[in-house]
């Protein structure tokens, strides 16, 4: 994910004017979101309150994970914000650094003790976000123990997502690191289904077939 909706809608917000409760409380989280970084700096320099969040459940360091700022995201850890923490759709920082690519920040969210195994409300664990972005990120959430294998609550893999995204590196990341090729969703959609080109010619080198999804009946998008 690249951040939730209300995450994205803050970032192009600022901390100016008056600001009462949990919003003037999490002046520190609304200053990262919009990308004020210097100014985040001094709030941390004054006390404020690393775990804090935004009414949406967007703390402070979901704010790092979605700017990429690893070394803000260790300052927030060293003043103790949770790598826990969920925002109101039930992602962790790690969730939102993995949905914006941000590798170095993700890093730093695992070194703290951030779960790649966390899971949202839809299910999906970091490992989806990485899939549909980065390889790099796939390797190094597998590398920390995620599952490959694991499905959302409509039975999609992270290599559905790869598929899906057309995502041929972190495709054949997943690959590597033991996806099944034939994961098979609610739908019965399987990996073949979503992709057409490289991906979808590397999936079929892979033993994948096709599954038995509505759409599954695609042309032959490498005649």
């Amino acid at each position: 994910m690249a951040g939730t909706a209300a995450q994205t809608k803050a970032a192009s917000g600022g901390t100016e004017g008056a600001e009462t409760g949990r919003e003037g409380a999490a002046a520190l989280a609304r200053a990262i979101m919009a990308g004020r970084l210097d100014e985040a700096g001094r709030l941390l320099d004054r006390g404020a309150d690393p775990r804090e969040a935004l009414a949406d459940g967007t703390s402070p360091l979901h704010a790092a994970g979605f700017q990429g700022d690893a070394g803000l995201a260790r300052r927030l850890l060293a003043c103790g914000a949770d790598p826990a923490s969920r925002d109101g759709e039930g992602a962790t920082p790690l969730h939102v650094a993995c949905g914006r690519g941000h590798s170095a920040c993700a890093e730093a969210l695992l070194a703290a003790g951030a779960d790649p195994a966390a899971r949202d409300a839809r299910g999906r664990s970091p490992l989806f976000q990485a899939a549909g972005r980065s390889a790099g990120l796939v390797r190094l959430l597998v590398k920390a123990g995620a599952s490959v294998n694991c499905a959302d609550e409509a039975g999609f893999t992270p290599l559905h997502e790869a598929a899906l995204c057309l995502q041929t590196a972190c495709v054949q990341a997943l690959l590597e690191a033991g996806a099944d090729p034939n994961a098979e969703a609610a739908d019965g959609a399987r990996p073949l289904d979503l992709c057409y080109g490289a991906a979808r010619a590397l999936l079929a080198r892979s033993g994948a077939f096709p599954g038995k999804a509505r759409f599954a009946q695609l042309p032959d998008w490498d005649a």
